[in-house]
């Protein structure tokens, strides 16, 4: 029994296209704007300034609307408190003293006065005129009074505590308006009330969060110059170290290492470019080893045929020799054939010409079908074959080429078949897919290099060239399955031996 834990299984990967030669275009005027270091400056900055633009929108909102509506409700709120010092009979000192207090308590300016009717109203001298610490600040019609009702909208005066924002030559102000009828002095009369306090709209503490706001405005900005200039370059520095890699990649150099920095997305693209890296390495390796081993394929056969072939020309030989060195010629000559063969099959299964017809065929009977084939190593080479087939084990397949994947796989577990010479095929059906396996008990196959067991002229690489075939033929089982869809793998123990499996989606005649 083997255990599970010393096995190594693989499964069939995707191939890589053909590599083709791309033109190079031609050089083109260089577009500042399209570079990416002016790309994401231009982004970090426009992206802050949205930013600001919003902090801005929502801070002018908030002063003009919010702010400004919560002055104009505390005004009135102040105003209807000095309006309703008011009796309706006026005591003008004893109002004047009250009106003292609530102005300095509430720091607004505080004004009283009537207003002679005529074909235009005349504002009269204040009765009571208390500045914003509460005093009395004039008994004659003073100038900041008269400013402020020159600009002031009458209306105020005949709504129920209007509101209204006039600007003078000494500040802005916002005013309460009130009028009511008193008696005063004896007669009834209309007595006009003045509330007025600085327009902090646009006073110290609004000017401090513009200073701070414009400061904050300046910071984020250069911020976001000094970002974008540092983040591009970072990033300008990765890609052009991608850039100068791969070429030095492109130059034939394969000690170049790609590296992403810590960004996922560079790291995804380091990862896949290192990849690329090993597979071209493989592949250029894999190429000198092709040309190596056909060359050295093609040249062994050559040089046995011209031996021999000189042998009968120049050397008198009798018809049981000449028979014997016929058959060496005849042998070597069908081993170039079996090569270019394979050459020829190989070249156009990769390009995807090679025909295919597919039917209900018995899996089990092509097995022993080739298993007849292999009678010549049974006798000679002493080679014991087990099988565990399956009877009517049938699947829709191309009948000529998996005759083929079966003759290399077990050609492959000859060569490989160890001191013991025995190998197994077995054919099964199982959860609806027909499943064939052909086992070796020879030394295995590494970890490392089991990945690499369908290349081209793999037994290279482990194993002197002194075996059975043209070294293509697990590449060519490769292509095989790939074009039935098949599933495919090895599974391989040290010291134990290698089983190459695959499995063919079963039919019936009811489904067929």
């Amino acid at each position: 029994m083997q255990n599970d834990a010393d096995k190594t299984e693989i499964t069939a990967g995707h191939s890589r296209g053909d590599c083709k030669p791309v033109k190079r275009p031609s050089a083109k005027k260089r577009n500042r704007f399209g570079s990416l270091k002016v790309r994401t400056s231009f982004t970090f900055i426009a992206f802050a300034a949205c930013i600001l633009v919003i902090l801005w929108g929502i801070f002018l909102i908030f002063i003009f609307g919010v702010y400004g509506g919560m002055l104009e409700d505390d005004l009135k709120q102040i105003g209807d408190a000095a309006s309703a010092r008011i009796s309706s009979t006026v005591d003008v000192d004893a109002l004047q003293s009250s009106l003292s207090d609530f102005a300095r308590n509430e720091a607004v300016s505080v004004t009283v006065f009537t207003v002679t009717n005529g074909e235009e109203p005349t504002y009269n001298t204040p009765i009571i005129n208390i500045d914003t610490f509460g005093n009395n600040v004039s008994s004659e019609k003073p100038e900041s009074f008269e400013a402020i009702m020159s600009d002031l909208d009458s209306d105020v005066f005949t709504k129920r505590g209007g509101i209204d924002s006039v600007r003078t030559d000494g500040g802005a102000y916002l005013c309460y308006g009130a009028k009511k009828t008193v008696t005063l002095n004896g007669e009834q009369t209309e007595l006009y009330l003045l509330v007025a306090e600085s327009d902090d709209l646009f006073g110290t503490q609004t000017m401090i969060l513009i200073y701070a706001l414009v400061v904050c405005t300046a910071i984020v900005l250069i911020g976001a110059v000094i970002s974008s200039v540092f983040m591009s370059g970072y990033q300008i520095r990765l890609l052009r170290g991608f850039s100068e890699k791969a070429k030095r990649l492109a130059e034939g150099d394969y000690d170049a290492e790609f590296s992403g920095g810590g960004y996922e997305e560079y790291d995804n693209l380091a990862n896949a470019l290192n990849s690329a890296r090993d597979n071209i390495k493989k592949a250029e390796a894999l190429q000198h080893d092709v040309i190596a081993n056909v060359s050295h394929d093609i040249r062994t056969p050559l040089t046995m045929i011209r031996a021999y072939a000189e042998m009968l020309r120049d050397m008198p030989v009798d018809d049981k020799k000449r028979e014997k060195t016929a058959g060496v010629i005849i042998a070597e000559a069908d081993r170039l054939d079996t090569l270019t063969g394979d050459i020829l099959n190989l070249s156009k299964l990769q390009s995807g010409v090679a025909e295919f017809s597919f039917e209900r065929t018995d899996v089990s009977e092509i097995a022993r079908a080739t298993l007849e084939e292999f009678d010549i190593f049974r006798t000679r080479d002493g080679v014991r074959f087990k099988t565990e087939i399956e009877s009517d084990a049938v699947a829709v397949c191309d009948r000529n080429r998996i005759f083929q994947v079966f003759y290399n796989l077990i050609i492959n577990a000859v060569n490989y078949s160890g001191e013991e010479k025995i190998v197994t095929v077995r054919v099964k059906t199982r959860d609806g897919a027909v499943r064939v396996e052909v086992s070796d008990r020879g030394k295995g196959i590494d970890a490392d290099e089991i990945d690499d067991v369908w290349d081209r002229y793999y037994r290279a690489a482990r194993t002197k060239r002194n075996t059975v075939g043209s070294g293509l033929g697990l590449s060519i089982c490769k292509k095989i399955l790939e074009a039935h869809d098949a599933e495919y793998g090895a599974i391989s123990q040290s010291g134990v031996g290698t089983t190459f499996w695959f499995e063919l989606a079963e039919k019936t005649s009811d489904n067929q």
